[in-house]
């Protein structure tokens, strides 16, 4: 695994102590989570996901790509956490 993904794997198993978490990526993923879950995903996987969950942590080149992640189907806005600190902010 590289850095970015290290860290995303430690975060994730952090707040799965606590919260329901899914630690999804565009590329191909092998590994089992150990309390929360793993997934690959396309752009409407993405999508669908992101109606699911109330706070996304992204980089901020998946903004770009994605921006549906700063939405919601009912009309509320998402907490966005960019990662790392100070990458493009987007949501409320």
């Amino acid at each position: 695994m590289a850095g970015p993904t290290i860290r995303a794997w430690h975060m994730a198993l952090a707040l799965a102590a606590e919260h329901e978490v899914v630690l999804a990526t565009t590329g191909p993923c092998t590994l089992d989570g150990t309390g929360f879950r793993t997934c690959t995903v396309d752009a409407a996987g993405l999508s669908r996901l992101a109606q699911w969950c109330e706070v996304v942590v992204v980089r901020g080149f998946v903004l770009q790509r994605h921006p549906v992640l700063g939405h919601r189907e009912d009309g509320r806005g998402r907490r966005l956490r960019p990662h790392p600190p100070g990458a493009a902010r987007a949501g409320t």
